[in-house]
């Protein structure tokens, strides 16, 4: 079956954002964002201190290098405990587009003929490939605009 609003590889990346923004907004009214993002940047800091006291080499750095490490591990399992939550809201929102998106585009064949191979991901996309590249670069320009919004505290 096949489906088309503008054209399938515009189509698929305009799910791909859509998906990518209601993911967030449920990240953030949901599962507790604010603190899942203090979690990482303490993940983030202790980890990049550890690396300098482990460099320094001495038996007190090392043992401070040890106690950060397991610092790290406990918010790490903090951050892990809201996990199962976060799958299966993820199933509810993207199991029922991403079908519908496999039925109509499914059949599509290549969807981008790249001039060039991409290590790991070739030169032809279909549209499996092209949601989750392109997914994937939409939400990391999601998460660094919704980083400067946070930063300069509208979230």
């Amino acid at each position: 079956m096949s489906f088309q609003i503008i054209s399938p590889t515009i189509d698929i990346i305009m799910f791909a954002a859509i998906l990518g923004a209601v993911s967030i907004i449920v990240q953030i009214k949901f599962l507790n964002w604010k603190k899942t993002r203090q979690l990482q940047r303490s993940i983030q800091e202790k980890n990049k201190k550890a690396m300098e006291l482990m460099k320094k080499g001495d038996e007190h750095s090392k043992k401070e290098a040890e106690e950060l490490q397991k610092q790290v591990m406990a918010d790490m399992g903090e951050q892990f405990k809201n996990l199962p939550k976060q799958m299966i809201i993820s199933l509810i929102i993207f199991l029922p587009p991403f079908t519908l998106i496999r039925i109509y585009y499914g059949d599509s064949g290549y969807l981008v003929h790249l001039p060039w191979d991409i290590p790991l991901l070739g030169a032809k996309w279909g549209w499996l490939k092209l949601y989750f590249v392109s997914g994937a670069i939409i939400s990391l320009a999601l998460n660094f605009i919704i980083g400067k919004l946070e930063e300069k505290g509208m979230i």
